[in-house]
């Protein structure tokens, strides 16, 4: 019975990955909006599977309830929050990624969380591999012109996607893959010119190189030879596809060109703005609500000149909408609105005092476990786009890589792992490919869409990708077993 569950346990979290991280469910949804029967009916019907089951584990298994409870406590916690104000939209896409988030969770740990986190490190090369694919095309797939944005659509989603699974799996990575996977990923992340995810991600990188180099200088056993050879020659492909790409894409190079000049431009154009939105209440003595409609006004025209400052006139907004508010805050749908591109705002503004334990709660859950400084990404990843975004707790792409983080972290700290379930991830593999075919040609045939508008060319260099990776992680799984045989979840198999 245990091993059945922990199977199909592996299972769905394996779908999880290619469905949510890999985003194939949201990249192919606007599809189904008008089947009212057989897509809802697959859908419904899966997560009712993934509930009953992982309450089923919970009641049954009492060491994964033990491991599990600190994400329980959140999610309840963050759920009851959400129920103190009355249902809305937002509130209701909250209340599916907490029920996602508590699901994910169990199922992960309960199955077998390391190489279910080595099948996510290998889905974020897949989509910065996707990424570096879609930037070459003019028409790609993403809906920010000059940006890639992969099977994410959203620029920023894609690098933020792409920066919490590499943050949150990268220890897991074999030593030899770790230059490779890093060097791919940071330049989908740059392709993507999401700027802040960009520079949270070098500081890190820069963060976590230093403990390593310092380690490595400290410790009296013999090193391990650094491939420099094999490195650097990756790393000039890569800027080779980079100016390949401006040259083919001149969008591509234009909006390049724009994004790395606000950066400069940034804290001048902030001061700029705020002396105008100063001079525009100096005639009268201005109270929070007019402050925060001009801050709204400036705000609109702020975006076309640099959306760096923008973001800042929002962040301010939300900041004054906080202290004037209620006691128990405005609710979801209010502060969703004002658009404060932090969360820790965001839920300040709908729950009040109380809305700031949420986010630290769920940001506590990515760093409870860690016992090294190697296993730190994941925490500062997660609090960089926390800080830039948001969307995070709303969106299960971005929660699925923290998520099977977590449950890594959780797994090496109590030294469990199921090897018998590592068997479902193949075949959930297989299933990326088909579902891809089967969703592009959908978009062919239905007509005019986003995704029937992507060159075919591109459709296909994707396909191709997919289905690559699809065969790497077949054959990846025999080796994986192998192993295992031989090695506990803190033995070479995992270093």
């Amino acid at each position: 019975m245990a091993k059945s569950l922990q199977l199909t346990a592996a299972t769905l979290g394996s779908f999880f990955v290619i469905a949510f991280q890999l985003q194939l469910l949201p990249f192919f949804s606007p599809l189904f909006v008008d089947d009212r029967l057989f897509w809802p009916t697959i859908y419904y019907g899966t997560w009712s599977l993934v509930i009953g089951l992982t309450l089923v584990i919970l009641a049954t298994q009492r060491p994964v309830l033990h491991r599990s409870l600190p994400v329980l406590v959140v999610c309840a916690f963050a759920a009851g929050l959400t129920l103190s104000h009355p249902i809305d939209s937002i509130s209701k896409n909250f209340l599916v990624a907490t029920i996602f988030v508590a699901c994910a969770a169990v199922l992960a740990i309960a199955s077998a969380p390391l190489a279910l986190l080595r099948f996510s490190a290998s889905a974020t090369v897949l989509t910065a591999v996707i990424c570096l694919l879609d930037i070459l095309f003019v028409h790609g797939f993403t809906n920010t012109a000059g940006r890639a944005a992969g099977l994410s659509i959203n620029a920023n989603v894609a690098a933020a996607g792409l920066f919490l699974g590499a943050a949150g799996s990268f220890w897991t990575v074999p030593h030899r893959l770790r230059s490779p996977f890093l060097l791919i990923v940071g330049t989908a992340i740059f392709v993507t010119l999401s700027r802040s995810t960009l520079i949270a991600a070098v500081m890190i990188c820069f963060g976590i190189a230093a403990d390593l180099l310092w380690t490595r200088i400290r410790s009296p056993r013999p090193h391990s030879r650094i491939r420099w050879l094999r490195s650097g020659a990756l790393a000039l492909a890569l800027a080779g596809w980079i100016v390949v790409a401006l040259f083919s894409n001149d969008r591509f190079s234009v909006a390049a060109r724009s994004a790395f000049l606000q950066i400069g431009t940034a804290p001048t154009e902030f001061a700029e703005a705020r002396e105008a939105i100063a001079g525009a209440l100096s005639a009268k003595t201005p109270r929070s609500e007019d402050i925060i409609k001009e801050i709204a006004r400036r705000a609109e025209n702020e975006g076309d000149i640099n959306s760096i400052s923008a973001r800042g006139l929002l962040m301010e907004r939300a900041y004054l909408s906080y202290q004037t508010g209620p006691f128990f805050g405005q609710g979801l749908a209010a502060a969703h609105a004002l658009q404060p591109h932090n969360t820790f705002l965001l839920f300040a503004i709908a729950f009040g005092d109380l809305g700031w334990i949420a986010p630290l709660a769920f940001l506590g859950l990515t760093v409870y476990s860690v016992r090294s400084i190697q296993q730190l990404p994941l925490f500062l990843a997660t609090l960089a786009v926390m800080a830039t975004s948001h969307d995070i707790l709303f969106t299960p792409g971005l929660l699925a890589p923290v998520i099977f983080g977590i449950a890594g972290l959780n797994a090496r700290r109590y030294h469990v792992d199921a090897p018998d379930a590592i068997s479902a991830m193949r075949y959930a593999a297989v299933a990326a490919p088909i579902g891809f075919v089967i969703g592009a040609t959908s978009a062919i045939g239905i007509g005019p869409s986003s995704i029937a508008a992507a060159p075919q060319l591109l459709l296909l260099f994707v396909f191709c990708a997919i289905t690559l990776w699809s065969v790497g992680v077949w054959r990846w799984h025999k080796k994986l077993v192998l192993q295992r045989k031989e090695a506990s979840p803190r033995g070479p198999a995992w270093d």
